[in-house]
Formats: C-alpha cells, sequence, structure tokens
C-alpha cells in the first residue's frame, strides 16, 4: 500500500500538461518522477501521453487552455476507514482528461482480462448530448404545446398570446378572463423558464413541473412545483407568492430569489438567495434568511448555513457536487443527459461522499470516462441505459 504523498494533486497534473507541452521545468520533473515512482500504472499512462504528444489536436488543446481556471475538480472525501486507493492516478488522469479533452479517454479506460488476455473494456456505446431547451405547456383545456430551441416564436392561441424565446416562456392574454391553471413541463435532458403575470420569473430544471395560473387572483399567489426551480419573485406586499411543493411543502415570499429542489418526495430543500422566505409542514414553521437553507424530511424542518454555490450552479450550467454519495451524483446526470441507471445486483452502496465541478454542456461520453477514473464502478452504456457494476467485477 502506497502511502498518500503530500504533493498536490493539481499541481502534479499541471506538470504533467507543461511536459507534454515541451515547457517543463527541473521541478515539474520532480513531481513526475514522484507519481511515476507511486504506481506501475502511472508509467504507462505517462508513455501514453508522451506518444500522442506529437498530435496537433492534443497541443492546440493543452496551449489554449488556462490550467488554474479550467481544471475540472473532480476528488474526493473520505468518511470511513478504507484501503488507500490509487488516488494520484485516478486525480492526474480526470484532470488531464478534463484539460486535454478526448483524447485521454482510451488511453486510461479500464481494462479488463479476456482469457487471460488484456482486452480494452467496452464501456459506451455510442454519445448522449447534454440537455437542452425543451419543454411541454399543457393549456386548460388540455392542449400541449411543445416548446423547444428551434428559434423565437410567437403566436395566439385562444385568449392567450404565447412567446417563447431563447428557451424562456411568456404568456399573456388579450382580455381577462377566468383565472385557469396551466402547466409547464420539462422532460429528462430538458429546461426551460417562464414569466408568470406578475412578472415573476421561474426557471426550471430537468425533469420538473411547474403549475401556475393565466394570471393570479388579487389576494394571493398560488403556483406548484416538482422538481427542481429557480425562482425571481417579483414584490407585491399586497400578495404573498406560495409555492406548494409535491402537494404538501409549503414556500411563502413576497418578493425574493430562491431555489427549491423537491426530486425525492421524502425530501424537499429550499436554499435562500436574496429577501425571506417562510417554508412550513404540518403545522410547523421556520424562516429564513439570505444565505439559509432548509431541509423538510420526515415531517421535521431543519434549517442551517445552504450551499448557494451547489444549490444554484445548475442556473450557471455546471454540475457542482458537494459532499454527495455518488448514486445521488448518477441520480443527477441521469436526469440531465435522459439515461436511465441500472445497478448490479452486486453493487454496493459507495462509503464516501464526492465533490465535483463539471460543466452540464460536457457530453455524456466524456463524463463517464471521468466517473470511471474514480473507481467508483464499471459502466456500460445500452442506448439510454447504464449498467453499473462494482469495479472489482471483471
Amino acid at each position: 500500500m502506497t502511502n498518500q504523498p503530500s504533493t498536490d494533486i493539481y499541481a502534479l497534473a499541471d506538470a504533467l500538461v507543461r511536459s507534454i507541452q515541451g515547457m517543463g521545468d527541473e521541478n515539474d520533473q520532480a513531481l513526475i518522477q514522484e507519481w511515476l515512482a507511486a504506481d506501475k500504472d502511472h508509467e504507462r499512462i505517462y508513455a501514453a501521453l508522451m506518444e500522442h504528444k506529437g498530435s496537433s489536436d492534443v497541443l492546440e488543446k493543452l496551449k489554449a487552455v488556462d490550467t488554474e481556471r479550467a481544471l475540472q475538480r473532480f476528488h474526493r472525501r473520505r468518511v470511513v476507514e478504507e484501503k488507500q486507493r490509487k488516488w494520484v492516478r485516478i486525480a492526474v488522469a480526470a484532470a488531464i482528461l478534463a484539460i486535454a479533452g478526448l483524447f485521454i479517454i482510451p488511453i486510461v479506460q479500464p481494462r479488463k482480462k479476456v482469457n487471460g488476455e488484456l482486452a480494452q473494456q467496452d464501456v459506451r456505446s455510442g454519445d448522449i448530448a447534454p440537455a437542452s431547451d425543451k419543454a411541454v405547456l399543457v393549456l386548460a383545456g388540455g392542449k400541449k404545446i411543445a416548446l423547444d430551441e428551434r428559434g423565437d416564436t410567437a403566436f395566439a392561441y385562444g385568449n392567450l398570446l404565447i412567446s417563447q424565446q431563447n428557451g424562456r416562456l411568456d404568456l399573456k392574454e388579450r382580455q381577462a378572463d377566468e383565472i385557469v391553471q396551466q402547466q409547464l413541463i420539462t422532460p429528462n435532458a430538458g429546461k426551460y423558464s417562464v414569466v408568470l403575470s406578475d412578472g415573476t420569473t421561474v426557471w426550471l430544471n430537468a425533469a420538473s413541473k411547474l403549475i401556475f395560473p393565466n394570471r393570479f387572483s388579487d389576494r394571493a399567489r398560488v403556483v406548484e412545483l416538482e422538481g427542481e426551480g429557480y425562482f425571481a419573485v417579483k414584490k407585491d406586499a399586497g400578495r404573498p407568492f406560495t409555492v406548494i411543493v409535491n402537494g404538501g411543502s409549503r414556500v411563502e415570499v413576497l418578493g425574493t430569489v430562491f431555489n427549491i429542489k423537491s426530486y425525492d418526495s421524502n425530501k424537499v430543500r429550499t436554499t435562500l438567495l436574496e429577501g425571506s422566505v417562510k417554508v412550513s409542514k404540518d403545522g410547523q414553521s421556520k424562516l429564513l434568511r439570505p444565505g439559509e437553507m432548509a431541509d423538510v424530511k420526515a415531517g421535521s424542518i431543519r434549517t442551517g448555513k445552504g450551499d448557494i454555490p451547489a444549490a444554484t450552479a445548475w442556473r450557471n450550467d455546471k454540475f457542482m457536487f458537494h459532499n454527495m454519495p455518488i448514486e445521488e451524483v448518477l441520480e443527477e446526470l441521469g436526469r440531465w443527459y435522459d439515461v436511465q441507471l441500472h445497478y448490479a445486483a452486486d453493487y454496493r452502496q459507495q462509503q464516501e461522499l464526492y465533490n465535483g465541478e463539471i460543466s452540464r454542456s460536457v457530453t455524456f461520453d466524456k463524463l463517464l470516462a471521468m466517473l470511471e477514473l474514480t473507481g467508483v464502478g464499471r459502466f456500460k452504456l445500452q442506448g439510454r441505459t447504464l449498467y453499473i457494476t462494482p469495479m472489482e467485477k471483471l
């Protein structure tokens, strides 16, 4: 078992990149030699990197990258005592993959033994693009209108003027009518936003639903949410704004900015950015201040300091995982890329929490390669089903 060196893994990744670029110095070589001595597998990775260093595509990608800013941080925090894994190989390979792009995937892709010989493991077939602007608008009479990113459109339907522009829906009535409910539904691999009749804007993440009226009453503003939504509520002291979440929890505001995540019907998390909100459930209620969050779970409300960057990362086209089980990481990826997860019967829940920051525009193929490098399991993609087996299973 190798003890973990004190070398910063990102400094090591930078040293490898500079070495490939032909700009490495003595300090870089010292770091690389320490890494090479830690595990013989590192020699194979290094040899493959140097073999590909003459590729113009690789060099152009590397030279164009600001490694301090572009490095994707995907590392692990241990929560139980266990044997040290090949942490340097994992971290550096993942970092190089993020910096240099797809060229490293066939080099560091895990291998399996077949009839006593090494063979490349077929972990993927094809590739899947990330989510895009798409949703379905369901009008009061049941009429469904597909919304997508094909450009700006505006049209009339009955008493409604409907326009969509850059993934945002705007509905206006041509004349006052009775109050009726409408739905905006995003599928897996979809996202969309809507401007409500009071000027409030709601952004929906993938696999979410917002139920809202064509116009609000004179006394209150009430909408319903399933999934995840980011709200920028127009201030109106005379009409409080209420979000009913999964038919149970209630979030009440006047004018504020907040995020609600409620994919799990047994857990609802509200994170407040601006203003104030009151979170209620079964007769209990808690008042939040900016920077705080509330978790509603098992009939109780727990409040604390919110993780604003992680809660709102999806609005900035990023995945950000802080101390998250890998199963929850994969669930979020599954919603974004519209992929179903299938765990092998002998796959055991990981006893580690993961941290990561990755662009949401990365293709699923690249993400799988990065995840495999962490040692969480082996992946095989068939159609839109991802099969996950233990790393030990060959």
